[in-house]
This record gives structure tokens, sequence and C-alpha cells, in this order.
């Protein structure tokens, strides 16, 4: 007789949900197989970065190991992107495909230690569904620049796995896959520091290792990793001060910052709850900082930690996923402000894990607890995420380019200069300058402390003749951010076109005190005293420009006393 119970068993195969949840995330993201390159960050990180561009080589594995860049150290980011650009050329289908692949299999991991480590099969495959397939992940998956989130969760999930292996089995080399993996997960993003605490709550809840073993040991036992977050704290914290990106928690005041902080929680746990107007960039908005939103989070996150604080022993699942969620979103909540977002969807990627297991284990207990039959149950459970996945692939939707994300932007939040900016960069590159003045206006009307549409409208009046114009927009930007040498070097143009060589000099050499080896701002500097007759001058600029890049070697030719003339 054939075994009647096959099927069953068949279903509650890991093998068959971890793939099944693998198929269904790579076809909810195909589209993205078709989406574009983005203005905001893309060129930044890879577009317009010659060290990325050149694919993988010695130059570039030096530079991705040795400097920062971005407001970052993180070479193992670099080089995943070195290495499909050495494969594939820069094909943006190719990179979001890989960040696609990344999320599924971090999904797949979830499942995997959720599974091992409580033995509750259906419930670990929900919290993965729930986890992957909520509309929240979409940012960091579909766009490119945020692989740092996916490929460090991989690697902090495969942390987490070596090290429940090695609580079972105590196997030396698990602990030390452990370390590695952690390292290399915090050589993609520094977001990832938290994750010593969060081996501590898997201690609490699932092992139950508080009950059996001294709480001082479990410390101890996580010394190597402890090191690893206070060091890459410090590294991050120096980079993004270098790249003026902690100046908010320098002028912003300590209350501001913590009633900033709660409200940004509740938000994200309300978007978990129901997820709507997701978008690339939250300006802060006026109603956060009202009174009735401070204290109505504050009401909240201190009804839901003292409910989780006072039914910790008999649902001790509540403990270690509650606090997942808030500890693993310190780094990026605003206590230490970096960047002018209000939140962003992006940095719910670890702390969601958290609230994803909490959801599902908490409301299973409660339907069980109301006598809802497992048909019912898994009718709910069905709903939910079908509902999430149609969301999702809403969002996807709205990711095919910059004008897709940038308008949807738009329309969904309000005051939105981030996405004014990047869509005028759109028009720009359209040829449609009329309109992306337009877009460059309103975003600097909006925020008029943003640098970046100052530079770019000073470039298209420059590009339009209307040089006088054109230098009071670089200026602005310069006084907004005197730290990028091309806004510097773009007034000096401007000025020198105007027939102020002396202050253009002065603009150039200013540039060259900070960037010595900036072989535009030396070629400037040799044609500007080229127009002032200086040619023993202009000469020597040329040939240290020359030296640098190869480009600018036919004006020191020009200018060599053994040239014809």
């Amino acid at each position: 007789m054939p075994d009647q119970a096959a099927p069953h068993r068949l279903l509650k195969s890991p093998a068959l949900i971890a793939s099944s949840l693998a198929c269904v995330i790579l076809v909810i993201y195909w589209p993205l197989r078709s989406a574009e390159f983005i203005h905001l960050d893309d060129p930044l990180y890879i577009t317009s970065n010659p060290n990325v561009l050149a694919g993988w080589t010695a130059d570039g594995l030096k530079w991705a190991w040795s400097e920062y860049y971005a407001g970052f150290w993180a070479p193992v980011l670099w080089m995943s992107y070195m290495l499909e650009i050495e494969l594939f050329g820069l094909d943006p289908g190719v990179m979001h495909l890989t960040n696609v692949i990344l999320h599924a299999l971090n999904a797949v991991l979830i499942f995997v230690i959720l599974h091992q480590t409580t033995g509750a099969f259906w419930r670990s495959a929900m919290a993965a569904a729930l986890f992957s397939l909520h509309p929240l992940r979409v940012e960091s998956v579909a766009w490119i620049v945020e692989r740092k989130d996916v490929l460090s969760l991989f690697f902090g999930l495969s942390s987490i796995l070596m090290y429940t292996v090695y609580v079972r089995t105590r196997r030396i080399h698990c602990y030390v896959l452990c370390v590695l993996s952690f390292a290399l997960g915090l050589m993609s993003k520094s977001m990832l520091v938290t994750l010593p605490c969060v081996l501590l709550l898997i201690d609490y809840w699932p092992l139950g290792r508080w009950v059996h073993e001294p709480v001082r040991r479990l410390f101890l036992e996580k010394i190597p990793l402890f090191s690893l977050t206070v060091l890459f704290s410090a590294l991050t914290f120096l980079a993004h001060r270098d790249f003026g990106g902690v100046e908010g928690t320098i002028s912003n005041p300590v209350f501001s910052r913590l009633t900033h902080a709660m409200v940004a929680y509740s938000w994200y746990i309300f978007q978990h709850v129901w997820p709507h107007n997701l978008a690339l960039f939250y300006p802060v908005p006026s109603w956060s900082v009202t009174w009735p939103a401070i204290v109505g989070a504050a009401a909240l996150l201190t009804g839901l930690t003292v409910t989780v604080l006072k039914n910790t022993t008999q649902r001790p699942y509540l403990f270690s996923c509650w606090f997942w969620f808030l500890g693993t979103l310190v780094p990026v909540i605003g206590f230490i402000q970096v960047g002018m977002q209000a939140w962003g969807d992006r940095f719910v990627y670890l702390p969601g894990i958290g609230l994803a297991v909490l959801i599902v284990w908490g409301a299973t207990e409660l339907l069980e607890l109301c006598n809802v039959k497992r048909q019912v149950l898994a009718v709910i459970c069905v709903a939910i995420l079908v509902m999430l996945t149609l969301r999702t692939v809403e969002q996807i939707t709205t990711w095919r380019n910059t004008e897709t994300v940038a308008r949807h932007a738009l329309k969904v939040t309000e005051g939105n200069y981030i996405a004014e900016t990047i869509l005028g960069n759109t028009l720009e590159d359209q040829g449609r300058d009329e309109e992306a003045i337009a877009q460059y206006l309103h975003a600097s009307g909006v925020f008029p402390d943003y640098f970046v549409p100052f530079s770019r409208l000073g470039i298209l009046m420059e590009k339009s003749g209307r040089i006088d114009e054109a230098i009071q927009y670089y200026a602005r930007a310069l006084t907004l951010n005197s730290q990028l040498p091309g806004i510097q070097l773009s007034l000096g143009k401007a000025v020198q076109a105007k027939g102020q060589t002396e202050q253009a000099i002065q603009l150039y050499l200013d540039v060259l005190d900070r960037y010595p080896g900036d072989a535009q701002a030396l070629y400037l500097t040799g044609s500007a005293y080229e127009e002032t007759g200086d040619s023993t001058k202009a000469l020597i600029f040329y040939e240290q420009a020359s030296r640098i890049d190869e480009q600018y070697s036919s004006h020191r030719i020009r200018l060599s006393p053994s040239s014809p003339q």
C-alpha cells in the first residue's frame, strides 16, 4: 500500500520550503533584471568610481583595502562590484540579480537557523517568508548601492549559523568561522557591529543558555566578536567624520536626537504592520517633531517594552526578538546622525528579522489561545503573505530607473528635495535642461542647505552662457560643502571665463593644497598661468598633470621648449 504520510512528509521537507522560498523571491524580483542605475549614490559607488570600473585589478584591490571612500571602509563590498564588472562588464541587470540572489540566500538562512534552533517548522518558514517578502525589503534589494545590506546580512547570518553549530557541537573551527563571517560582514557594512549582542539574545532564546550557563561566561566567550565591534565602530565613525557625515550629531541637541529616535522606532513598527507610502528618501516630516508624535511614540515604546519584560519568563521569544529589533537599529536610529534622512527602509534590513519572528510567534500563540483551527491559521498566513507579496511587486516596479523612483517618492512624500534633485539629473541627461533647472530651483527652495541643486544649477547656467549666475550658484554650493574639489574647480573655471584669472588661480591652488594629486586642478592651474603669459609656471603644472593623467600630455608637449613653435 502507498505511504499515506508521504505527501505530508514531503510538505514538511526543509529543502522544499527553502527552495520554494528562494524561487518565489527570484520570481517576484526578476523585473529588476531590466532595471537601470539610479542617480543617487550609484555614480559615487560604481558608475563614476574609476577604482571599481577598472574591474578586478591589483590597484583596485589595494584601494579597496587601504582607503576610506564615501564614508565607509568596506573592502568586501568594493570587491564584489569589481568582480562583477570583471566578469560581466558594467551591467546593472547583473548587479541587481546578485542582490536578489543574496536576498534569497538570506531568507533561506533565516529559515534554517530558526528551524534548527527552535524546531518549529512552520513558524520558522512563516517568519522567513514574512521577512523576505515584506515591501520594506525592496530598497535593500533593488538599490544596487545597498548591496552592503544584503551582503553584510549574508555574512551575519552565516556567523549566527556557525555560532549555533558551535554551541551544539563545541567544535572550535565553527567558532573560528563565526568570527571570520562576522569580520567579512563588517567589511561589507559596519551596521553589523551589534551582532555580538544579537548572539547574547539568541543565547537567551531560543538556545536557552542563560538558564544553564553563567551569563559572565557567555560574555567572555564573545570577546573576539566585541573586539571587532569596537574596532569597526571607531573606523566607521572616523570615516563618516572625514566624509562630513556626522555633522548633524554635533549640531543637534541630545534631546532632539532622542525624541527623533523614538518617533523613528514607532515609524518602523507601523510600517512593518501596515507598509505604505514607501520611498527612496524620507525628509524629516513636520509632524515628527510635534509633541503628540513624541508623546505617542514614547508611550508606544514604553508600553511594548513593559509588556515584553512582564512576559519574558513565560514567553522568552518576546525578550530576544524585541531587543533584537531595538538594539540592531541603534547604529542608524539617529543617536549618531548620519545623513539627512528621517529614516530609511534599508535601515531595517537586519532589525526586521526580530520583528518578523516576534510577530509570527506572538500571532501564532494568540490564535492558538483563541482556539483557531490550524486550517484557518494556514489560510490567514497565506493571505497575509499574498497581500505583502503584491505590495512588494508594486514597490519593485517603482525602481525601474531614476525617473520612476523619484516621481514615486515625490508622490508619497512632501518636501522631498533629494527626489527633486535626482529627477533633475534625469531630465538633464535627457537634454531637458529647462525642466531640470525648474527641478533644481524647487529643490533648493525646499531645502536651501543642500549643495547639489546649486552645483547642478551652476553647471547648467555655465552651459547656457549665463556665467554670472553660474558663479553665484557655484559659490553657494561651495559654501555649503567645501569638501568636494570639483565644485571649487568649476567655480574657478567660471571665474576664469569672466577674465578674473588671478582669482581662478587662487581657487585652483587652494584645491591643490588639500589634494596635491588632483590632475584636473594641476591642468587648470597650468591653463590659468598660460593665460597670464607665464609659460614657465604653466609648463610645470602641465608636466605634473600629465604624469598623473596622460590626457594632459598634449599641453605639456605644446609648451615644451623642444617642441616646434
